[in-house]
């Protein structure tokens, strides 16, 4: 009995264990162990260091993927204008795009914008500059049956009125109608007018008119008369047969409607009025 347990011992200390054997292996980090089934698998210690190296693979990844800082900060200099220009002429621009237009339209549009245009220069030119034809013999021979004058009503609106001026007024005959007529200003608002003995006198003073025969004389005589105020006194240069302040009065400024600027035909009789 002592013999057999010796042997045992014995035995039992030259062998070594299965169980030990493993957890040694393990424990040096053995890449792989046989199981009772004899397959092949990793080791906790190998998964371990495979495991660490990716996480390190990722960090060093990280690392080189990092945003770069501003160039303030990591001291490089900032872009010159003449490389911003440069790159602004590289940048492709996008393509513009152009409308179509439907060339009925355009053309719709191209005469309504000269209407447009042509209907504003014949108003201004009615305003400021009108061409317009005299038939009469009251202004003889200053202005003759057939001459074309240019006329003005904007010089006539702002009170652009003087003594010799020729202007375009409206007398009232004695059936209530209103006739235009073509007159020159004698006297303006604030003058004592008078007619004597064939002269016309201005404050008490006769007045020269060099646009009349030497042998023309104007009559009847009119004792003075104070011009009120926006109160004209107009005369024909045919004094003989005009019909003028002499036989209708005064004229208010409100019914003087344009001023004469200057005569363009006959071509021979060109010349201010």
């Amino acid at each position: 009995m002592g013999i057999y347990l010796s042997n045992y011992r014995n035995n039992t200390r030259g062998t070594p264990n299965r169980g030990t054997a493993n957890r040694g292996t393990a424990s040096r980090g053995s890449s792989v162990s046989r199981g009772t089934s004899g397959r092949r698998t990793p080791s906790r210690g190998t998964s371990g260091r495979t495991t660490q190296n990716r996480s390190s693979a990722n960090r060093g990844t990280a690392a080189r993927t990092a945003p770069s800082r501003p160039a303030s900060q990591s001291g490089s200099r900032p872009p010159s204008p003449r490389q911003l220009n440069t790159r602004a002429q590289n940048t492709p621009k996008r393509p513009s795009i152009k409308k179509k237009y439907n060339p009925r339209f355009k053309r719709i549009r191209d005469w309504t914008e000269a209407l447009i245009g042509a209907a504003f220069i014949v108003l201004l030119m009615y305003i400021a500059f009108w061409p317009v034809k005299y038939d009469g013999i009251g202004m003889n021979p200053g202005i003759n049956t057939g001459d074309r004058v240019f006329i003005s009503r904007a010089a006539a609106s702002l009170g652009l009125l003087n003594r010799g001026n020729i202007v375009i007024c409206a007398f009232e005959d004695g059936n209530g109608s209103w006739s235009d007529t073509v007159m020159r200003i004698i006297g303006v608002p604030g003058d004592y007018i008078a007619i004597h003995d064939g002269a016309v006198f201005i404050n008490f003073e006769e007045l020269p008119e060099k646009y009349l025969p030497a042998d023309m004389k104007t009559y009847p005589d009119m004792p003075p008369l104070l011009l009120e105020d926006s109160k004209y006194f107009v005369l024909g240069d045919n004094r003989p047969v005009s019909g003028d302040s002499r036989v209708f009065g005064t004229v208010d400024k409100r019914h003087i409607s344009a001023k004469a600027l200057f005569r363009f035909y006959p071509f021979g009789a060109i010349r201010f009025l």
